[in-house]
């Protein structure tokens, strides 16, 4: 059976947003190094580009850190999601074999001799389970989703200020 349309392109969107988190910090952690290369610490007397570029470093080390945490949540969202959905799956599995069974038994899939009494705990189990797991789901995603917007907010003023700090030295010079 193939897969439908819709889950692989779920899948597509779900590998290029990871490649994009993957290269926005990659690229954030490469241009505070860019940042440090040719960076001699020395004493700030006076407000000028110097402290703008510090500024920057900081602002930008930052935004690489709150991009390490946006895939550690994008991570436990994942695996949460799995978590639920497969729970979800097999109480639904369990849903069908009790209205089908009649207190009959029968075989599952792993080849064990089961009864429709002993699939009603485990249905319970799994109907108690789903909310905690879901409610674990919706806080990871909601963790994963505030780290992108600090992650965006810290890279575009870090940027922004290292822009500035290149542009000052017309003015102010060094």
């Amino acid at each position: 059976m193939s897969e439908k349309a819709s889950v692989i392109a779920y899948q597509k969107h779900q590998e290029a947003a990871q490649k994009f988190d993957y290269f926005i910090t990659g690229l954030t952690g490469a241009l505070c190094a860019y940042i440090v290369k040719d960076w001699k610490p020395e004493k700030i007397d006076h407000f000028g580009p110097e402290v703008l570029q510090v500024a920057a470093l900081l602002i930008l080390f930052a935004s690489a850190i709150a991009g390490f945490k946006r895939l550690e949540w994008v991570n436990i969202s994942l695996g949460k999601n799995h978590e639920w959905l497969d729970a979800s799956e097999s109480r639904g599995a369990l849903a069908e074999a009790l209205q089908g069974g009649g207190g009959r038994i029968g075989v599952n899939a792993a080849g064990d001799i089961v009864s429709s009494d002993s699939l009603l705990p485990r249905y319970n189990a799994l109907t108690n389970l789903t909310p905690a797991i879901k409610a674990q789901l919706d806080k990871a995603a909601d963790k994963a989703g505030q780290w992108y917007k600090w992650r965006n907010r810290l890279l575009f003023v870090g940027f922004a200020l290292l822009l500035a700090s290149r542009v000052t030295v017309l003015i102010w010079g060094h």
